[in-house]
């Protein structure tokens, strides 16, 4: 019966890792791209600071 509890309790958080990372890709990717073409656009590198 502890094994089970386990295995399910494991399956969870592999599933919360996995929503997660979805979150974080999807909101997190575009602003990470945005960041980087300022970057690029800038020159100076005074999009990159901070």
């Amino acid at each position: 019966m502890l094994e089970v509890r386990k295995t399910q309790v494991q399956r969870r958080i592999v599933h919360l890792w996995s929503v997660t990372a979805v979150f974080v890709l999807y909101f997190g990717l575009p602003t990470l791209i945005h960041l980087m073409s300022e970057c690029a656009s800038t020159g100076s590198g005074s999009g990159c600071a901070g």
